[in-house]
C-alpha cells in the first residue's frame, strides 16, 4: 500500500474508487501489518497536520524587482509561489516524519515507564492479548504488572502471584522477560506456564514450546535452559529440573481444568479455594493422601462435584456452608 495514499486518504482528498481499495486492504489484514502501517500513515498524517501552517504564510510580491514588467512579475510570482510551496511542502514532510518519530519515541518511553496492576477475582478467569500481540491467560486469584506499552528495549511484566500461561509473540529485538519474587523467566518466542505464591515459597516454569531461561535471584549461577515439555521448581531456595509427564496438564486452568494428580492436599485446597470462591479450613493433624495417579475436575461442574471425586481417592469428609462460603475439612 503507497502510504501516500494513505496520507490522502486522512485528508479525506481520494476519490471513491481509492476509498474503497483502502477499506478492503485494511479487511484483508491477517497479521497485523497493515494495521500497523495505517497507525504509522496515521502519526506521519498528524505531524504534517500539525506544522503545516508554517509553510502556509502569505507571501508579497512587492520584492520583485523594479525594472521588471507587471505580466513578467505575475509571472514570476506564480513560479515563486510554486518553489516556495513545493519547499515548503519538503520541509514540511521532513519535520512531520521527524517530529512523528521523535513523538512516537517519547510517547513509548514514557508510557512504559509506568505500570498498571491486573488483578483476577477469586472464582474468576481471564485471557488478553498485549500490545505486541502476546496471548496471557490469567487464573483466578492471580496479579501481574503491565506496562502501558512496551519499551522500545524490551518486553517485561511481572508476575506477583498465580498462575500465569504465555504464548508469546516473536520479536528478536526485545526479549520478553517475566520477573517474580524468586527469580526471572528469558524468552524470545515461546509458550509457557509460569506458577509464583511468594508466601508458599513457590515458583514454577513450565515449558511447552520454544526455549526459556529460568534464573534463580538468590543464586546467580543456579540458571537453567529449558527444552519443550520440562520445568523448573523451586525447592529449599534451589531451582531443580524436572520431566512434564502429561503437556495437557499444563495451563489446563485457562480451560476450567483443575489438575488433581501429583498434588499435595493442601495444595489442591488453595486452588479450590481460588477456582470456586470459597474459605477451605483443614480441621484435622494429618493432611489426606490423595491417591490419583491422573485426574482432572471440571471447575463447570461445582464444588461440591469436585470434593465428591477427590473423596474418592482420599480419606476426608467436609462441611460446606454456603451462607458464609466456607468449605471445613476433616
Amino acid at each position: 500500500m503507497d502510504i501516500y495514499l494513505l496520507i490522502r486518504y486522512f485528508a479525506c482528498q481520494v476519490s471513491p474508487q481509492e476509498e474503497t481499495i483502502v477499506r478492503e486492504w485494511l479487511l484483508a489484514d491477517t497479521d497485523g501489518s497493515r494495521a500497523h502501517l495505517y497507525r504509522e500513515a496515521h502519526l506521519m498524517y498528524e505531524g504534517m497536520v500539525l506544522y503545516s501552517g508554517e509553510s502556509s504564510m502569505s507571501r508579497q510580491d512587492g520584492n520583485a524587482p523594479a525594472n521588471v514588467s507587471a505580466g513578467q512579475r505575475q509571472g514570476m510570482g506564480g513560479w515563486k509561489r510554486f518553489a516556495v510551496r513545493m519547499l515548503g511542502a519538503a520541509a514540511v514532510a521532513a519535520l512531520a516524519i521527524a517530529a512523528a518519530f521523535w513523538g512516537r519515541t517519547s510517547a513509548i518511553d514514557s508510557l512504559s515507564a509506568s505500570t498498571k496492576i491486573v488483578r483476577v477475582p477469586a472464582g474468576d478467569r481471564m485471557d488478553m492479548i498485549l500490545d505486541d500481540g502476546t496471548h496471557i491467560w490469567l487464573n483466578s486469584g492471580t496479579e501481574i504488572e503491565i506496562p502501558a506499552v512496551f519499551s522500545r528495549r524490551g518486553r517485561n511484566i511481572r508476575v506477583n502471584g498465580g498462575e500465569v500461561l504465555f504464548d508469546v509473540a516473536k520479536d528478536a529485538k526485545r526479549p520478553f522477560t517475566v520477573d517474580t519474587w524468586a527469580g526471572k523467566v528469558t524468552v524470545l518466542g515461546t509458550k509457557f506456564e509460569v506458577t509464583v505464591n511468594e508466601d508458599g515459597k513457590e515458583f514454577t516454569t513450565s515449558l511447552l514450546r520454544g526455549s526459556v531461561k529460568v534464573e534463580n535471584y538468590a543464586d546467580p549461577a543456579d540458571t537453567y535452559i529449558l527444552s519443550p515439555n520440562s520445568r523448573v521448581r523451586l525447592c529449599d531456595g534451589n531451582l531443580v529440573l524436572e520431566q512434564i509427564r502429561d503437556a495437557n496438564s499444563v495451563g489446563c486452568w485457562s480451560r476450567g481444568i483443575i489438575e488433581v494428580s501429583g498434588l499435595p492436599f493442601d495444595e489442591l485446597m488453595r486452588r479450590f479455594s481460588k477456582a470456586f470462591d470459597v474459605t477451605i479450613e483443614i480441621e484435622r493433624e494429618e493432611l489426606p493422601v490423595v491417591t490419583y495417579t491422573r485426574g482432572k475436575i471440571r471447575v463447570s461442574e461445582g464444588l461440591e462435584h469436585a470434593l465428591s471425586v477427590l473423596r474418592l481417592a482420599s480419606d476426608f469428609d467436609y462441611e460446606i456452608d454456603r451462607e458464609n462460603g466456607t468449605v471445613t475439612i476433616r
